[in-house]
């Protein structure tokens, strides 16, 4: 077996003869658990988007970032060696769909 050249990926082998690994990518099912609606989407940032923003999923890091936070606890509480991440909805045909307007970048927290 070929060696990763990434130094967490050389790992991996290792992690699965030891214990069971399991890739869940249930994001969208976990924020349909919220029945979140139309003005959860929107927020007061994208209030007056011409629009309808709901299942625009990307929004929610802004306009319900307790959302997003609560589910990645959920997702990291088990304490997983891996995660990994698959922005489906950042390819440059699914955000057309809502035509967000573009928002300024918010500065880091200091």
């Amino acid at each position: 077996m070929n060696t990763p050249a990434f130094t967490r990926a050389a790992a991996l082998p290792g992690i699965l003869k030891q214990r069971i690994v399991i890739l869940d990518g249930a994001m969208g099912t976990m924020i349909q658990r919220y029945k979140l609606g139309e003005a959860d989407y929107r927020g007061t940032r994208f209030a007056d988007h011409p629009k309808d923003l709901k299942g625009n999923n990307e929004l929610l890091q802004f306009t319900r970032p307790d959302v997003i936070s609560e589910i990645h606890v959920l997702y990291l509480s088990p304490a997983p060696r891996a995660t990994s991440t698959a922005r489906r909805t950042s390819r440059a045909t699914s955000p057309g769909r809502w035509a967000p307007p573009r928002a300024p970048r918010a500065s880091a927290p200091t």
